[in-house]
């Protein structure tokens, strides 16, 4: 059979049915495409990211075909953009392929946020004119860098290779090519799993009508199309049946019916956008591992399936020192890597970017070991079943470590030899997982269970070094644990439990004369190793100093809060005003990299700084936010301003077109990663935050927006219903999450819903509060220490709200005198801003004004107010 070839506007001629070999492992390439020259295939796609061009370059090799009857297609990956890189990359991926030339050369991914596309272009058009390659084209580049890269270099590329199947038909691309004599290359031509095909009529009807597969009638609907497709399988069945392609036709009604599925509105995308492409720090550090990563995603576990291997998956994010220490000795080590390649498809998860899949994991985790951190090392079947999980593995053997070669090792052979044992320990594991979700209560825990609980927690205090340690031997590290202290400053814990603010004040005093305190540049260290919070550990996280703020602020030590602040306003805000994640333990120092040595030298100004996380998460911002908001108005308004700056920023680069929010950005390209509840909760928070302390109504009310998104008839949970692998495979979390270093997603977005019940927006968030904290009253009462946040939540809910609002001139002594205070709300506006709150529908503020044209404050308990003063003292 002969696969009809199309004219590039070259001049050149390419295949239009092809082989593409996406992270098939080196050695299973050199089978498969063998396999794929022997069934008729004339045309392969590999690319350098694949890690398998000697694989590809073996099989060649050994076919005997003649060189001129083959055409071979390679890619450029996105770390060499930049000055002669695409030189050197071609001639690496022509000596792992064994050839003097490819045919196609295309550029992987545009990557606009480095901004060096054109520049790589330039070089591709070098590259084809010193006959390293004869074509050259690009892969998913979107219709705006396609215009430039012709506009300022005049060459238009031969094809660009983009992701197109029934479901995503990338219209406009394919127009943009026929305007320009451009073909369309289609990658993952049949949906790479995340639909049923049997379960699209037009499809369905299509095969049975032509006595074909749904697989054939698609990737007949691509040729006919005109489209350049190469589906991808390791096993020579499917390898067979994607050729015999030509024997039928679809008619004119069928392939409009298969047109039909496409939406038009993105939504069939299964792999990443391309201007989301590497949206994590931590994914792109790995990208030039031998082991051949795939992202989070469907893909992975569909191409586990056909390979019919276990899925690894490495959770880990990218200032987790033992992460890096993993990288160095495991994963870029070839020889692991081959391991890994051969026997594993492997998952490279940012824990930050989708921590429901970081939380789920852990739940499973926890049924093989008890000691549970980062790197988290999960094996899974293709179904997602887990049976085997871990942390750090290192490279040799450390009784009664068992080295990480060793782990695959013994995975494997289970995977093979005892698929019985594993497939039961995996759904033994999953049912048990969901089996664990806890009833909610019949009510909000009451002010005596609260102060109980509050007890609980004081008794755990390390009463020599504060704090609280890890366990009740007083064993360490030692962590700021702000949740918990935060609920112990709660008023309503003053009568009950009179200590409690106390145990709070002297930790937090304990941390600030420790190592765990960084004089020089503000802000504290993620946790300390030892007892008395010496030898930190020297990450520093946006979350810690962010909670740190505000327990500064209420135990009224203005000095520490804004040392915190402006850690987060100095260091990790930036330039566009999204504040970092974190910034990493480890730096250059001499060459090499060292474990806090930036911080503990006398003179910094000579060194290179740690690398920040500059992933933009959105419910971190959000806790960020009302941080700095808070420490505005009490200290410097600088930090008013730059929290004002990063709510702006935020809602600009994290939001999606169709207004729902994104985990993530980084360097203002939005994550794939759909937002959690966390991220709704803590912008929702920040954002009526930044609304009381500026007196701006539109921050409240896109506040009220995000609540009321997440807020439906099935329940409380982000639009979407949560990470959508996870639903399917059954393996979302389960039980209630904990309150680490900041709040859960519960807690925080408990927390926005009491804020607009007590800014007056309705009763409904009271509720929408009341579900979540009943959710988790009876694991949070029993294990206080873990859960600060929804406690904190659950004595708002338990004692009446104090309210403060002042109206008039926001400088004013008696504004200055509430924003002292300790109270829900402490709202200060004027009296144009009182007034479009009330219109707005936040019913705390109607009816309030500046009496006698001066600022007025009324103080308010649960909407009963007393009477209006002008008198600063009044306010205690």
């Amino acid at each position: 059979m002969t696969v009809p070839s199309v004219q590039l506007n070259d001049g050149n001629s390419i295949p239009q049915l092809g082989y593409g070999v996406f992270l098939v492992p080196a050695d299973d390439a050199e089978r498969a495409v063998s396999e794929a020259l022997e069934v008729g295939y004339r045309h392969i796609d590999t690319a350098a990211i694949y890690k398998n061009e000697e694989g590809v370059g073996r099989a060649i090799a050994a076919s005997g075909i003649p060189r001129d009857e083959l055409f071979v297609t390679t890619k450029l990956w996105n770390d060499r953009h930049d000055g002669d890189e695409p030189l050197a990359a071609i001639d690496e991926s022509l000596q792992k392929l064994q050839l003097d030339a490819v045919d196609l050369y295309l550029i992987h991914w545009p990557t606009p946020k480095n901004d060096n596309y054109v520049h790589a272009w330039q070089k591709m058009i070098e590259i084809r004119e010193a006959g390293k390659a004869r074509s050259i084209g690009v892969s998913n580049f979107l219709v705006p860098h396609l215009d430039r890269i012709v506009a300022e270099t005049g060459v238009t590329p031969v094809v660009d290779q983009i992701e197109l199947h029934p479901a995503l038909s990338q219209r406009e691309i394919a127009a943009w090519g026929q305007e320009h004599d451009m073909h369309i290359e289609s990658w993952g031509p049949l949906g790479q799993g995340k639909y049923d095909l049997f379960e699209i009529p037009a499809v369905k009807d299509a095969a049975e009508a032509h006595g074909k597969s749904p697989a054939q009638a698609v990737l007949r609907w691509h040729i006919q199309h005109g489209f350049i497709v190469f589906p991808k399988s390791v096993r020579r069945e499917r390898l067979e049946e994607n050729f015999d392609l030509f024997d039928f036709e679809l008619t004119a009604d069928e392939m409009a019916a298969i047109d039909a599925v496409d939406p038009g509105d993105g939504s069939g995308r299964v792999g990443t956008h391309p201007d989301d492409h590497a949206s994590s720090p931590y994914l792109r550090a790995h990208a030039d591992n031998p082991v051949a990563w795939f992202p989070w995603g469907a893909e992975a576990f569909a191409l586990a399936a056909e390979r019919d291997v276990l899925v690894m998956i490495s959770i880990g994010y990218s200032t987790c020192h033992w992460c890096h220490v993993m990288a160095r000795e495991s994963f870029q080590d070839a020889e692991t890597a081959s391991i890994l390649n051969d026997g594993f498809v492997s998952i490279k998860v940012d824990r930050e970017e989708h921590p429901d899949v970081d939380a789920a994991y852990l739940d499973a985790a926890s049924a093989f070991t008890p000691h549970l951190g980062w790197p988290l090392t999960v094996f899974a079947s293709p179904e997602g079943r887990v049976f085997y999980a871990g942390t750090y593995f290192p490279p040799t053997p450390r009784p009664p470590q068992p080295s990480f070669r060793q782990v695959l090792a013994a995975v494997r052979e289970a995977w093979t030899e005892r698929r019985g044992e594993v497939d039961a320990t995996g759904s033994a594991l999953r049912d048990a997982l969901a089996a664990a979700a806890v009833a909610p209560a019949d009510a909000p825990p009451s002010l005596d269970q609260l102060a109980a609980a509050a007890r609980t927690v004081v008794a755990r205090e390390d009463r020599e070094y504060f704090g609280f340690a890890a366990g009740p031997a007083f064993e360490t590290p030692k962590f700021p644990n702000t949740p918990v202290l935060r609920f112990l400053q709660h008023p309503a814990l003053a009568s009950g439990v009179p200590d409690a603010a106390a145990v709070a004040s002297r930790a937090l005093s304990a941390m600030v004369d420790s190592d765990l305190h960084d004089t020089v540049e503000g802000g504290f260290f993620r946790y300390a190793t030892r007892r008395d919070w010496s030898v930190p550990h020297y990450e520093r996280m946006l979350t810690d100093n962010a909670g740190l703020v505000e327990v500064a602020l209420a135990a009224g030590d203005e000095a520490a809060a804004t040392d915190a602040a402006r850690f987060l306003v100095d260091v990790l805000q930036l330039p566009s005003g999204g504040i970092a994640a974190a910034q990493d333990s480890e730096s250059i120092i001499d060459g090499v990299r060292n474990e806090g040595g930036y911080y503990r030298a006398v003179d910094r100004s000579a060194l290179q700084p740690p690398a920040l996380d500059a992933k933009v998460v959105t419910g971190w911002n959000g806790h960020a936010i009302a941080a700095l908001a808070a420490a505005g108005t009490r200290t410097d308004p600088r930090f008013l301003e730059a929290a004002r700056w990063a709510a702006d920023a935020v809602l600009e680069s994290n939001v999606a077109d169709d207004g729902t929010l994104r985990r993530a950005s980084l360097d203002e390209i939005r994550s794939a990663a759909p937002a959690t509840l966390e991220d709704y909760g803590g912008l929702a928070r920040g954002l009526l935050a930044l609304a009381r302390a500026t007196g701006e109504v539109a921050y409240a009310s896109r506040a009220r927006a995000l609540v009321d998104l997440c807020v439906q008839a099935d329940g409380i949970h982000p639009p979407g219903g949560g990470d959508p692998i996870l639903v399917a495979q059954g393996m979302q979390p389960h039980g209630v999450p904990s309150d680490g270093a900041s709040p859960s997603g519960p807690s925080v977005f408990a927390q926005a819903a009491l804020d607009l019940w007590r800014l007056g927006a309705g009763e409904e968030y009271r509720t929408a509060a009341e579900n979540l904290v009943r959710a988790a009253a009876e694991t949070a009462l029993a294990a206080p220490l873990a859960h600060g946040a929804i406690l904190e939540v659950a004595l708002g809910l338990a004692s009446a709200p104090r309210q403060v609002v002042v109206v008039g001139e926001t400088d004013a002594e008696i504004a200055d005198a509430a924003r002292r205070l300790r109270a829900d709300v402490v709202a200060v506006v004027s009296p144009e801003q009182a007034v479009a709150f009330a219109e707005a529908g936040f019913a705390l503020f109607e009816g309030k004004v500046a009496q006698g044209g001066e600022a007025t404050a009324y103080d308010c308990r649960a909407f009963t107010c007393a009477l209006p003063t002008t008198d600063p003292a009044r306010l205690v």
